[in-house]
């Protein structure tokens, strides 16, 4: 099928009406139009995949397209942001998503959400929770454009990821290679690994609602692959290497062709405010250093550094079997990123030889043994991930575990935020316990999770610190 006619069905919803279908593109056009008469307002997306989903529909079609929508990487920040929520579900989600992006930004923040399937009050009530001052905030820049059923917010949020994998579209705001189509031989050939690059690969399945519109059925599997870049970048820092951990991911949907997206996956520890700005400073010299970069953006900043040399040294290795294929692509606004991937595998280890990071760290909030129980009915506890002195090795059973245990904990209003340390520690207690194997299945579980929309990478200022995390988003419990 074209690219057209997958979209066709995207506007569409589990029924198959039309109508509904009509409804919500009808809306999103509505919002185009009223950004267009708004001054000095910017727009952003709520999460990542909703901007790779409206660089692909306004592509189609024109009258989708709004104005200044930001890319996440502007130098300044701007005077008003209306973020645009495409389909809301999960409210307590949504508001820290607002409350994060005010942090970043600095600025004043609306939202606009195109199909809700609540009505204010309701989410008022939802969040009742909450801090009374900035849920008060919250509730007066809130718009609500159209009101839906839950059916057509699940369909949405299922649909547009099952779309933008089957068309092969990638976030253009993110480090990637365009799609790449490879002989049997020649992946096999990548596969393979050598003594700084380790190879698994994993199944996953979707719901495959262009063909089959029910949720639960028809499902379509992609083939993923991790590369692990086990290299030493720190040479004189042991402590270093240790945290930072560097990854390419590679995907496709089809056994038979096999057309390949690639990108860079980088975990990053905690790091003091302080050695924030000093590493930021050295490793982007030429960036303004103005006060409006916030320290979550200079984080951000150094984790794509960290992208970028691992996105170059996959270059060096698989061009060894596919010469001239693997081209690197920045993000927009961001030359000096577009700049680092021409570099030279050397001079990334030149520039880390002076970067230095403090052994202060951020005092980690664990999993307790309380979290792995939930009532089962009738008084009776039941245990997730089971006996803790014998890791699993069933990832299955690991994944459905873990999904279980964050929606537990935003059930029961608990801390929703899994710092990367966070998540590694119950990786490391409850699933493997070869370090490398951890490594690379907990990379897996988590891309799994954040591919299907069931979590979302996010970072937060706490206690000094500046912190990489997933928190739960919209589809947690849709996709049970």
């Amino acid at each position: 099928m074209e690219k057209q006619k997958y979209i066709d069905i995207f506007w569409s919803n589990p029924t198959g009406k039309e109508k509904k279908g009509a409804e919500f593109r009808n809306t999103w056009e509505r919002v185009a139009k009223k950004l267009e008469k708004e001054d000095n307002v910017s727009a952003l997306f709520m999460f990542p995949v909703d901007y790779c989903l409206y660089e692909m529909l306004s592509e189609q079609d024109e009258s989708l397209r709004m104005p200044n929508v930001m890319h996440g990487y502007e130098r300044e920040n701007p005077e008003v942001i209306n973020v645009i929520d495409v389909a809301a579900m999960d409210w307590r989600v949504i508001f820290h998503r607002y409350k994060e992006i005010k942090a970043e930004y600095k600025c004043t923040v609306k939202l606009t959400v195109l199909m809700s399937c609540h009505l204010k009050e309701e989410i008022e009530k939802l969040l009742e929770k909450e801090d009374s001052k900035e849920l008060s905030e919250f509730m007066e820049v809130l718009t609500l454009e159209n009101l839906v059923l839950a059916e057509d917010i699940g369909w949405i949020n299922v649909a547009k990821r099952v779309l933008l994998t089957l068309c092969h579209e990638q976030n253009r705001n993110r480090i990637r290679i365009e799609a790449i189509e490879f002989s049997p031989k020649k992946l096999l050939a990548l596969q393979r690994g050598d003594e700084y690059w380790r190879y698994q690969g994993y199944a996953t399945q979707i719901p495959d609602l262009i063909f089959d519109k029910n949720i639960r059925n028809g499902m379509r599997e992609i083939q993923h692959g991790i590369f692990h870049y086990t290299e030493s970048v720190f040479p004189y820092d042991k402590h270093m290497n240790n945290k930072i951990q560097m990854f390419i991911k590679c995907s496709w949907n089809d056994r038979k062709r096999f057309v390949c997206d690639f990108k860079p996956i980088v975990y990053m520890p905690a790091l003091s405010k302080s050695d924030v700005d000093k590493i930021f400073g050295k490793l982007f010299p030429k960036m303004p250093k103005k006060k409006s970069i916030s320290k979550i953006k200079k984080y951000k900043y150094i984790q794509n550094f960290f992208e970028c040399t691992v996105a170059v040294a996959f270059k060096y290795y698989a061009e060894m079997e596919c010469p001239g294929k693997f081209i690197w692509k920045g993000p927009k606004g961001i030359p000096e990123i577009s700049e680092l991937l021409e570099k030279r595998r050397h001079e990334f280890l030149n520039m880390l030889m002076e970067i230095s990071i403090g052994r202060n760290e951020v005092k980690q909030e664990y999993f307790t043994e309380k979290d792995f129980l939930y009532d089962e009915g009738l008084s009776r506890k039941r245990e997730l991930f089971g006996n803790k002195i014998k890791p699993t090795d069933n990832f299955g059973k690991m994944y459905k575990n873990f999904k279980m245990l964050m929606i537990i904990q935003n059930r029961q209003y608990k801390e929703n935020f899994v710092s990367v340390e966070k998540y590694q520690k119950v990786i490391a207690d409850y699933l493997i316990k070869d370090t490398e194997t951890q490594k690379l299945f907990g990379v897996f579980m988590m891309e799994h999770l954040v591919e299907d929309g069931m979590m979302i990478e996010t970072y937060r200022e706490k206690n000094g610190f500046i912190q990489q995390g997933f928190v739960p988003c919209e589809n947690l419990e849709v996709l049970l």
